[in-house]
């Protein structure tokens, strides 16, 4: 049961993701092969990574248990489990910043300037940045809320219990620091990507080449989302963690419980992180999948000119 209660939001991630390209497929325009097999060993790579933390039960699965194989992840100090979906998402993404093969060139130069969001969706640039803006406001919150524990490291949530008072792990200073670091480079890796992306000018046959880089675009901006929304997901089960506080105080004969002001947040963010994790999950195995569907039709096109 343990191994089946983690390891649930990649399995879910999987059907959910088959189920959506049945349901609402997309049709993937032919990429070139370089791009396509960079982009999938990324995707690969993150996936494995993910589903490890998972399967470790380390934070913020600790509390179900460990497998055998798995269990030496659990002493690795400090949140690397907050920060491996980010450092999943960086590897993903700075391997699709590989520029694509040049291929013959219109003779008419375009004027129209073109940024770093010239083929980039509006609602993914939007949704990118809005998950970012929140994953860093969830550090300050957690960094702010945090007290120093006995090695004068920012981990602990400390409660005033009257006579004394009590503590548990949060996410604290200690815990998001790695994290804001690896936000700034997963947002300074999508810019570089994208700029990547728009830059070359215009190939000979205009709408293939636009409609490439608009697949390309869209691809890093939902790799950087899945790994900012998985890195979400585990704060927020972390919190629920630290809102189940539950101890008392002896006063007298009778034991007076104590209990975090936010605790009735508790439910709210485990059932929020889990959730966020599985939509996580469900991004990257969609992408993962789409990138095969590219991969055959190039190598059918590549079959077909041969012919």
């Amino acid at each position: 049961m343990p191994v089946v209660l983690m390891l649930a939001p990649a399995v879910i991630g999987v059907v959910v993701a088959m189920l959506l390209i049945r349901l609402w497929p997309r049709a993937v325009p032919l990429l070139p092969r370089r791009v396509v097999a960079l982009t999938t060993i990324g995707l690969g790579a993150a996936l494995t990574l993910e589903v490890v933390v998972l399967a470790s039960g380390s934070w913020p699965f600790q509390t179900i248990g460990h497998l055998a194989p798995l269990e030496w992840l659990s002493l690795i100090p400090g949140g690397w489990q907050f920060a491996a979906p980010l450092l999943a998402g960086l590897v993903a993404a700075g391997l699709q910043c590989v520029p694509a093969q040049a291929g013959p060139r219109r003779k008419v130069a375009q004027l129209a300037p073109r940024t770093a969001f010239s083929f980039a969706p509006a609602r993914w640039v939007i949704g990118a940045g809005a998950l970012t803006a929140a994953a860093i406001l969830l550090a300050l919150v957690g960094g702010m809320a945090s007290s120093p524990d006995e090695r004068g490291e920012y981990t602990m949530w400390m409660q005033d219990a009257g006579v004394g008072a009590v503590g548990r792990l949060i996410y604290g200073w200690a815990f998001s620091w790695p994290s804001l670091v690896l936000l700034l480079c997963l947002t300074g890796t999508t810019l570089v990507g994208l700029s990547l992306i728009a830059r070359p000018p215009i190939g000979d046959d205009p709408t293939a080449d636009m409609a490439a880089r608009r697949s390309r675009s869209r691809t890093i901006l939902v790799t950087v989302s899945g790994a900012v929304v998985l890195h979400i997901g585990a704060v927020l089960i972390f919190f629920a963690y630290t809102a189940n506080l539950n101890t008392g105080v002896p006063v007298g004969d009778a034991i007076v419980p104590i209990y975090p002001p936010f605790a009735i947040f508790a439910p709210l963010c485990l059932g929020l992180g889990i959730g966020a994790v599985t939509v996580g999950l469900v991004l990257w195995f969609r992408l993962l999948i789409e990138q095969f569907a590219a991969a055959r039709a190039t190598a059918h096109e590549s079959a077909s000119h041969a012919h």
